[in-house]
């Protein structure tokens, strides 16, 4: 199964992912309404920035059920941040209708392999151009630039970072994904754009964790999109 999100950031000058704090039906319903073009989930798994702490994939089947058959685009899951936990859940996860599955290059077993139109593998801090060039020779159709040291979370986009999202993407043969680990403005897009990149992954960082400020928080990054990145 090919990914539709994939198909998204080899057509649009820049899509829009929403990373949800919280499984949570309302929460993704919010997102797609406000503008959304995928929304990501999480399970197995301590969430840094929005400080959540995601339980095992059984946990969480119904409300997956609920926000994919609601859903008004791709949904995608973290599958976990160890080697065995994505190993045990994802048999699970696959016979569920997820369009992506997003994971470290270091917690992906390679049974995930077998699923590579479906994987956005990210690479991680200390990561560059030559590690983003060799897991796209894994011949996955994109990849999560999660370059950022913890302890620069939230600090505002710098042109430094604009520069080594750059290097990612100059160096990658396919669609490069930046989460907002920094404190991306909607103003920030026009030279993510120019840098390469073709997806933004807002997270908690941006949007906060309650329905009514992710709303407003796609619906400015929606804007600035749909006027145009040329600026």
């Amino acid at each position: 199964m090919k990914s539709q999100l994939a198909t998204l950031l080899n057509t649009r000058s820049m899509t829009l992912i929403v990373s949800l704090p919280r499984n949570d039906a309302d929460l993704s319903r919010a997102a797609f309404d406000a503008g959304a073009d995928a929304v990501k989930v999480h399970c197995n798994i301590m969430h840094r920035a929005s400080g959540s702490g995601f339980g095992s994939l059984s946990a969480y089947a119904e409300i997956f059920e609920q926000i994919l058959s609601e859903a008004k685009g791709p949904v995608g899951l973290v599958p976990g941040a160890a080697l065995e936990d994505v190993q045990r859940d994802m048999p699970e996860a696959a016979r569920l209708p997820f369009d992506f599955f997003s994971v470290y290059a270091q917690h992906a077993p390679t049974s995930l392999l077998a699923k590579r139109d479906m994987l956005m593998l990210a690479l991680g801090h200390g990561d560059g151009p030559e590690d983003a060039r060799m897991l796209a020779g894994l011949q996955v159709p994109m990849l999560e630039a999660s370059v950022i040291a913890a302890d620069g979370y939230g600090a505002p986009l710098s042109a430094k970072d604009v520069a080594t999202y750059y290097g990612l993407c100059t160096a990658s043969p396919v669609p490069i994904v930046v989460p907002t680990q920094r404190s991306i403005a909607p103003e920030d897009l026009p030279h993510l754009h120019r840098a390469g990149v073709k997806g933004i992954m807002i997270g908690a960082i941006v949007t906060g964790t309650e329905q009514s400020a992710i709303a407003r928080s796609v619906a400015a990054f929606r804007n600035v999109i749909d006027k145009g990145l040329n600026a």
